[in-house]
């Protein structure tokens, strides 16, 4: 064959959808090129229209189809006609490539002149194949940054081409970390691996550089903050004897009131009502202070106000499902300095924080995660504009749809105040130095303005026809194609696309060199063996200190 990499010619231009009539010998998936075996005759196949000048449009197989056509083979005369097989490939342009050098080429989103009928489509070089997805795109070069500085973006490796292991897929270090991120899919499609491997490439790059970058994330599932490599717990017994309290501060009162700034303090201009400020549990649980307040005002339309605050006030201290906000000073927190040292703001302090959310009761979770994403926000806010892109923040959002949900009118307070949260970072977070990535099995459930703000998807596996619908009406037209794809995935693979890279893509994502904890179990292979569950560990961590009844029946069915 003299073109071993053509497969067929252009029969039709619509726009940026090309048919492709395959030659006859196109027959098989793959074809042996100059540069090895490379995919041709299938779905996901790259081929390039050569546009002259050195530039190609280049495009991805979409779909094949067999048509029938009329095949007069003799003379004029002949009333017998044979029919044979047309096969036609269908071909979505994705932009075009340049030639910049000897094997070097650069890739373009735009595409200014279209290929021509006849136009042979060739199964796209190894060359071209690494300028679109080996070399993404450098984002948000820095105003001072010169040549001499060195790079000032990382193409980072998120996995390869699936069904094509030679290529590999990169995107931007800065644009995938610096604006709002999804990753989608049902749970056991690979989302845990997708973060693991996205924060450990994270955290093996900065590990080999000096630069000065923190990666704060937030896995919101439990109530445990890692400290000196081990999980401290937040959980503490809380405070239920409201009436010693009372006596016990009473005479406390006037010093407390003294502490609080009035509205006409000069030495504080900028504080408020929402400023982050260390309150001590015994302060909160003094109903003596409500008292005094409510008799300054004089009104008893106040004083009923207070009652009920206070009696709301000895609930939550008696609550223990809520001693995760008043439990501080029985882990040494007595300011807002701790809290933040808490939460990995140290010197010695590692580039990732886990904040284990997991065991929080349910209607507890949203306003810690509101708390959380609220205060980083405005910790951001309060730089110097000229400091607020240096030392950047991300914040991974783990079972996003538990608490970023979209507004509806039954709305509780707390699931309200965190939509709101982190629907602001992510609509203002960018100009502050501060990102989401926000992972769910259910986009559907999460907050079209937190989707509409990112920038980047993984979309591993979905099955669930409302959350493939709602991503459709979201997402790039031009991934709209490949995402019909997205019900066929593997574990593990994903469709990538957003301004991180060139175009979108189906990847395999690199496995992290350290799998995460989510091994799905297996009842078969488990429940033959005499194992008992651990009863007697949950109630520890539930904090009930009696203990287990050994002759309860414990094990699995």
């Amino acid at each position: 064959m003299d073109q071993p990499r053509v497969i067929g010619h252009v029969v039709s231009v619509n726009g940026f959808r090309l048919k492709v009539e395959l030659a006859s010998e196109a027959k098989s998936s793959s074809r042996a090129t100059p540069d090895g075996v490379q995919r041709a005759v299938a779905i996901n196949a790259f081929l390039t229209f050569d546009l002259g000048a050195g530039t190609h449009a280049i495009g991805v197989l979409s779909d094949l189809e067999a048509r029938e056509s009329y095949d007069p083979s003799g003379d004029d005369e002949l009333s017998l006609q044979l029919t044979k097989p047309r096969r036609v490939a269908s071909i979505q342009l994705l932009g075009t490539v340049r030639q910049s050098g000897k094997n070097r080429w650069k890739f373009d989103t735009g595409i200014t002149v279209l290929p021509t009928l006849d136009t042979p489509a060739e199964v796209a070089n190894p060359e071209i194949l690494l300028c679109v997805f080996g070399q993404p795109p450098q984002r948000n070069r820095p105003q001072s940054w010169t040549e001499n500085d060195g790079d000032f973006d990382f193409a980072l490796e998120i996995g390869h081409q699936t069904g094509d292991e030679n290529t590999v897929v990169k995107a931007s270090f800065n644009d995938l970390f610096s604006r709002p991120l999804a990753i989608v899919g049902n749970t056991g499609s690979g989302k845990s691996y997708t973060v693991t491997s996205l924060l450990r490439s994270v955290i093996d790059f900065l590990s080999g550089s000096d630069v000065n970058i923190d990666a704060l994330t937030a896995a919101v599932k439990g109530y445990l903050v890692q400290e000196n490599g081990r999980y401290k717990n937040f959980y503490a017994e809380p405070v239920t004897n409201g009436t010693a309290i009372d006596a016990a501060l009473q005479n406390l009162h006037a010093a407390i009131e003294g502490k609080i700034p009035t509205s006409s303090s000069t030495t504080d201009i900028t504080a408020s009502g929402d400023t982050p400020s260390f309150i001590s549990v015994a302060a909160v649980g003094n109903t003596a202070s409500l008292i005094a307040a409510a008799s300054l005002e004089e009104s008893a339309q106040i004083n009923q106000h207070l009652t009920t605050l206070r009696m709301r006030l000895k609930t939550r201290l008696a609550d223990k499902r809520w001693s995760i906000f008043t439990n501080y000073e029985a882990l040494s927190i007595k300011n807002t300095m701790d809290w933040f040292k808490s939460l990995g703001f140290t010197a010695k302090a590692s580039k990732v924080t886990v904040i284990d959310l997991s065991m929080l009761a349910h209607e507890v979770l949203p306003f810690i995660c509101a708390t959380i994403g609220r205060v980083l926000l405005e910790a951001r806010e309060k730089l110097a504009a000229d400091q607020r892109f240096h030392s950047p923040w991300v914040i991974v959002l783990e079972e996003a749809h538990n608490y970023a949900r979209p507004a509806r009118q039954d709305e509780d307070r707390g699931q309200a105040q965190s939509r709101k949260a982190f629907e602001r970072i992510a609509k203002e977070g960018r100009k502050f130095g501060l990102s989401l990535i926000v992972a769910s099995q259910r986009p559907s459930e999460i907050s079209p303005t937190i989707i509409s703000q990112c920038a980047n998807f993984f979309s591993h596996r979905l099955q669930n026809p409302d959350d493939i619908d709602h991503f459709k009406r979201i997402i790039p037209k031009q991934a709209q194609r490949l995402l019909d794809q997205v019900t066929v995935l593997a574990s593990g693979e994903a469709i990538v696309f957003g301004s991180a890279v060139h175009v979108p893509s189906r990847v395999q994502i690199k496995i992290p060199s350290q799998e995460p904890s989510s091994v799905t179990s297996a009842p078969y292979a488990d429940w033959g063996k005499p194992q008992n569950f651990p009863i007697n560990e949950v109630l520890k961590a539930w904090g009930i200190s009696e203990p287990a009844d050994p002759n309860s029946p414990s094990r699995a069915p």
